[in-house]
């Protein structure tokens, strides 16, 4: 199919969350896509599932050692399709997750990423979105506009980053760097907003599920610091006060960890 969407649903040892995540993503109401399970796990537990409840799902068992970025890497360079997603496993997809992306796609097929909001769940009970916005759409069109949305002092939120879907014309920008530590996903997206728009779409697509074991729920000043490196060197195409917003987030950050 033209424009066909791949989504990847992104596995490491959490069996019986990706078996839900599966089921919420079978359960789109529009059926443009194609799903393709990555499975890092050091376990068979999935695949042994998968084998004996979705045995037409395509399934891909990866080598354990590999990264969770490295794993990223791997699955963006198998995209054939002209769009793709890389979606946890520890996360839900709405029904409309894909119909609301064809939408926005259709309105603004220049885009070169699209990034849904979320309902934010804690303990099983929604508990907010993901972000606030007045429109439908919100169009970001450069990198100094997507910092500002994390980093400005009243941003409204963010995408949450399983949520957006790419194109892969644009996905050489998107590969991520190994060692930048865990703000890798903020890096890639502002290189990547380098190359285009991006358009973050009101309409919740997907629960975002807040749990112990999210790598979000453990603040690392030292990749923070990785991050600031970054926001230096970049600093040519990102205007002052991008920076000066950032060091006022991480010390606001470093102050309520105390």
């Amino acid at each position: 199919m033209e424009n066909k969407l791949t989504i990847f649903l992104i596995s490491h040892n959490r069996p019986q969350d990706a078996i839900r995540a599966v089921k919420s993503i079978l359960a789109q109401n529009d059926q443009r896509f194609n799903l393709i399970i990555s499975d890092n796990s050091s376990n068979q537990e999935l695949t042994e599932l998968i084998s004996a409840t979705y045995p037409h799902i395509q399934y891909r068992k990866r080598d354990s050692a590999l990264t969770a970025l490295a794993h990223f890497n791997l699955c963006i360079s198998e995209v054939e399709s002209d769009y793709f997603s890389l979606f946890h496993d520890d996360d839900l997809m709405l029904p409309n997750y894909v119909s609301s992306f064809w939408s926005a796609q259709n309105q603004f097929p220049n885009a070169i990423a699209y990034g849904g909001n979320a309902l934010v769940e804690k303990n099983d009970h929604v508990i907010g979105v993901s972000f606030k916005a007045a429109a439908d759409y919100e169009v970001i069109n450069c990198p100094d506009d997507l910092a500002a949305k994390y980093f400005s002092r009243h941003q409204l939120g963010i995408a949450p980053f399983p949520s957006y879907i790419y194109r892969r014309s644009d996905t050489c920008s998107l590969m991520f760097d190994l060692h930048a530590g865990k703000y890798s996903d903020v890096q890639s997206l502002l290189q990547l907003a380098d190359c285009g728009s991006f358009v973050w779409i009101k309409e919740p697509m997907m629960v975002y599920r807040m749990h112990g074991s999210n790598d979000s729920n453990v603040e690392s000043f030292g990749d923070r610091l990785k991050f600031l490196a970054f926001l230096k060197r970049k600093g040519q195409t990102l205007s002052p006060i991008i920076l000066l917003n950032y060091r006022r987030f991480i010390y606001k950050k470093y102050l309520s960890s105390r």
